[in-house]
């Protein structure tokens, strides 16, 4: 930058920030991935699984969805079943 360049200008998001009320620590002690589902679990100091509060956990459920055919009677066309991935609280 030399002198004659103007000053950069703030970023918009800039402008709306705050200091985060935090102390800067993280609220769990550790962390592991879950083999089965690939999502990782938080942990107290005491080994305790720690829940996301208000925001609660799911559990993937899987739905099958039939797709397709037609509606004519005369010359069908087969049903394609599709599954679908729901996630539901535990």
């Amino acid at each position: 930058m030399t002198s004659r360049d103007p000053l950069p200008l703030r970023p918009w998001g800039a402008t709306r920030m705050t200091r985060f009320a935090g102390d800067g620590r993280p609220a769990y002690a550790s962390v592991e991935l879950n083999p089965d589902t690939q999502v990782a679990r938080y942990f107290d100091v005491d080994g305790r699984l720690i829940r996301a509060g208000k925001h609660g956990t799911n559990k993937p459920q899987t739905v099958s969805q039939p797709t397709g055919g037609s509606k004519d009677g005369e010359n069908p066309a087969p049903l394609d079943d599709v599954n679908v991935t729901q996630y539901v609280p535990d």
